[in-house]
């Protein structure tokens, strides 16, 4: 089920990935004029991280459709948002503990597992690229950029779950743990990804 995920982000990455090349020609001939020097560990990274941001969002973001004869179709929610809403946290204990207990593994690596690897990229991405970014900096990026794909869904035919927001932020955090083990392992490695000054990812 985790790999059906990532086959499906695949078109979307290949899409842009043109236009992010460009994007980044564009802006190292700037930062050039500037007289300010990148790196090509540093753009292949965050080549790879956008693209996976690009994943994430064609996961989350874009609306269930299909293709008929009239065009694209974009399914939204007309229910009560209540029947789609899960303002209590911590719910998914329960529910991985009864989808265990009957054998449905597939929901848990899906729901419960795919909900933290998917925002661990953020987590290890954000201060491998970018000088002085925390721990509370990097939990807050996860949380927030969690928190707007939830209300963003909440007209889509998705389930809104507090418990993807806990989950989406569990994940941010386990990709700073990893990032954090790897500058302690080889600091000049993880440094070699960063440039002089924050201002060349702008």
């Amino acid at each position: 089920m985790l790999m059906r995920f990532f086959y499906s982000m695949l078109p979307y990455m290949a899409a842009v990935l043109p236009i992010i090349l460009l994007w980044r020609w564009a802006v190292m001939r700037r930062l050039l004029a500037r007289g300010i020097q990148t790196n090509g560990r540093h753009e292949t990274g965050l080549i790879l991280f956008v693209l996976l941001l690009v994943g994430l969002a064609s996961q989350a973001l874009i609306p269930g459709y299909v293709v008929a004869e009239k065009g694209v179709l974009f399914s939204f929610w007309t229910g009560p948002l209540t029947e789609r809403l899960n303002l209590v946290p911590f719910h998914f204990i329960k529910v991985m503990k009864d989808s265990l207990r009957l054998g449905d593994v597939q929901y848990v690596l899906t729901n419960i597992v795919g909900n933290i690897i998917i925002f661990s990229p953020i987590g290890f991405f954000v201060p491998l690229l970018w000088h002085r970014q925390s721990l509370m900096q990097v939990t807050a990026i996860g949380f927030l950029s969690s928190l707007a794909i939830e209300v963003i869904q909440l007209p889509q035919d998705r389930w809104t779950d507090i418990d993807d927001i806990i989950l989406n932020t569990i994940g941010a955090l386990l990709g700073y743990a990893l990032y954090f083990v790897f500058c302690k392992a080889m600091p000049r490695f993880t440094d070699s990804f960063k440039v002089n000054k924050d201002e060349t990812s702008k």
